[in-house]
């Protein structure tokens, strides 16, 4: 069976791989918005920085 012990690791890893979930969701929205952003305030495309 389990020990506390991994289970706790478990948990911690679980943690930690939903704060570099969370990370990776801000910097898409923040990077989204920015090429929304240029796209609509007639920026052309090739000079959008992706």
């Amino acid at each position: 069976m389990f020990t506390r012990r991994s289970i706790k690791a478990f948990h911690d890893a679980m943690d930690e791989l939903q704060n570099e979930i969370s990370g990776l969701e801000s910097t898409i929205r923040s990077k989204a918005l920015k090429f929304w952003t240029d796209i609509t305030s007639g920026r052309r495309l090739k000079d959008v920085d992706c």
